[in-house]
């Protein structure tokens, strides 16, 4: 049946892939059984079509208790999304190889590696308790809004800005957060200094706009800097200014 497998072409849609496998393969209907390791091995030779996406379902597929080995052939697959598929460490998860012919070479340590793999335990998805931080810090989330990102991935951005500003104590003599999100222009959502209640700003957070458009990383770098990081925009001097930065794509401009 392997040898009879047939070549289709298309594009790279490793994310699709990956979710299929998490929802098709490791099935109990098609065969899984309790108690056996879950392993998939991802070979692919190019960058995917959405880089996040593919990040996004598979961490989904660890979760669910499946050891990833990927594997990139020739130098169109990229090593930082080859990790980020892959089980930690990725010493022991991750190979790449020059060409097709040359995947005998690898055959030994990724058979070492399946067998050493053992049975895990899906984690809960029930939220961990919060821990709220009551230290003193400016913090700007600086939020990649191109068109490569897309108005889905930009949401699941949102929600990790919301559950990450969430644990901490919002105020004028606790943790301010303030958002900008760039794309070829940038724009500043809302200031440090906008909200002092904590509920407010997580609305708001909510509520911010997907624009689309080229990543201008370098002009949104540079606006957190001579904006965003101001006593008008609400920093206070001798606290911690904190700037995070979460974008899915190379910069227009390195």
């Amino acid at each position: 049946a392997i040898s009879h497998t047939r070549y289709t072409s298309g594009n790279t849609h490793t994310a699709e892939a990956l979710k299929y496998v998490r929802q098709t393969s490791f099935q109990t209907q098609n065969g899984m059984r309790p108690g056996a390791a879950k392993i998939a091995i991802i070979v692919t030779d190019g960058q995917s079509q959405n880089a996040a996406a593919t990040a996004s379902e598979a961490a989904l597929l660890r979760k669910a208790g499946v050891t990833v080995f990927s594997i990139g052939v020739g130098s169109g697959a990229r090593k930082n999304e080859l990790n980020a598929m892959a089980t930690d460490p990725d010493s022991t998860h991750v190979f790449q190889v020059t060409n097709f012919a040359s995947l005998n070479s690898i055959k030994g340590s990724l058979q070492k590696g399946t067998c050493n793999a053992r049975a895990t335990t899906p984690k809960p998805t029930t939220p961990a308790p919060k821990s709220n931080c009551q230290a003193q810090a400016d913090i700007v989330f600086l939020l990649d809004s191109s068109g490569s990102v897309g108005s889905s991935n930009f949401k699941k951005m949102l929600g990790f800005v919301h559950d990450v500003s969430n644990n901490f104590d919002i105020g004028p003599n606790a943790v301010q957060v303030g958002v900008d999100t760039f794309q070829t222009s940038v724009k500043s959502e809302f200031n440090m200094n906008k909200y002092s209640n904590k509920n407010q700003m997580l609305g708001a957070i909510n509520n911010i706009q997907y624009h689309s458009g080229l990543t201008h990383t370098g002009e949104a770098i540079r606006f957190m800097t001579t904006h965003s990081f101001t006593a008008a925009a609400g920093d206070r001097p001798k606290v911690p200014n904190v700037a995070v930065v979460i974008t899915d794509g190379q910069s227009n401009n390195k």
